[in-house]
């Protein structure tokens, strides 16, 4: 999967605010669809978060999480990846859209601040 960086607002290269998205059932289903980019694919997420953690520009995460939950065993990779960044004291600011239940509570509970 490709990760791509778009540019929201204009600002300083070397500082970066990331949005990531969680839409869907927290699940590694091995599925790689390029015509279903709204749907969560695990592996690209995780790949997501490791690029993170060696961007030096990333000041902040944005998490925009609407999903049912899914596997423990995801959810928990996830949190750990997040851990992570909050070790290099990169802040993690989480919103919830419609639905953070279960595994969406999970892999924000590490977050600075939740907005529900």
């Amino acid at each position: 999967n490709e990760i791509t960086e778009e540019t929201l607002e204009e600002g300083a290269s070397n500082k970066k605010i990331v949005k990531l998205s969680v839409n869907g059932v927290i699940a590694d289903t091995g599925e790689s669809n390029l015509f279903s980019r709204e749907q969560y694919n695990h592996q690209n997420f995780l790949t997501q978060l490791k690029k993170i953690q060696e961007d030096k520009a990333v000041k902040g995460v944005l998490l925009e999480v609407n999903s049912p939950g899914g596997g423990i065993y995801e959810s928990a990779e996830i949190a750990k990846e997040m851990a992570k960044i909050k070790k290099l004291d990169i802040p993690i600011y989480t919103a919830f859209k419609n639905t953070a239940a279960s595994g969406g509570y999970y892999i924000s509970a590490g977050s600075d601040k939740i907005f529900a």
